[in-house]
């Protein structure tokens, strides 16, 4: 895995100039053994990162795509672009524990905004061992949400 990262690295500069974006950093390092966490630094990030972040997954699925044509074994790229990803988990966790202490306190379900799987996934795991509330999902794509109740 190791001598992939620098045309990881490489590949995705030429397609960040090649998009428009100004590159200020690339930081790319192994994270475990099949995934590489890649930190992207870049000047006017807005139109890459995306509504809600959507388009940060879309540059990620074309990262995995190259890998899986450039390197041998299973390897995927985990995205994250200005922090905007690292913040989002931070806020998400925050909300997580908020809420499941509303619950908590008010004896009552708390129902959060609609999320991506992804979003919900972070929630869900940050309540895994809450001793006193239990998630669950509800609703269809895209309207699915997470409900934390009182136990």
């Amino acid at each position: 895995m190791e001598e992939i990262i620098p045309k990881l690295k490489s590949f995705l500069g030429l397609l960040i100039r090649t998009a428009g974006f100004t590159l200020r950093s690339i930081e790319a390092r192994k994270e475990d053994e099949k995934t590489v966490k890649v930190e992207l630094f870049v000047d006017g990030a807005g139109l890459m990162i995306g509504e809600n972040g959507e388009n940060i997954f879309s540059w990620e699925d074309v990262l995995n795509q190259w890998l899986r044509k450039n390197s041998e074994g299973f390897l995927r790229v985990w995205l994250d672009i200005n922090s905007y990803r690292w913040q989002n988990e931070q806020r998400l966790r925050e909300l997580a524990k908020k809420s499941a202490r509303e619950a908590v306190l008010s004896k009552n379900p708390v129902r959060l905004p609609t999320m991506s799987s992804y979003e919900r996934r972070i929630i869900h795991t940050e309540l895994a061992l809450h001793p006193n509330v239990a998630t669950e999902s509800e609703g269809k794509d895209p309207e699915r949400r997470v409900i934390i109740k009182p136990i």
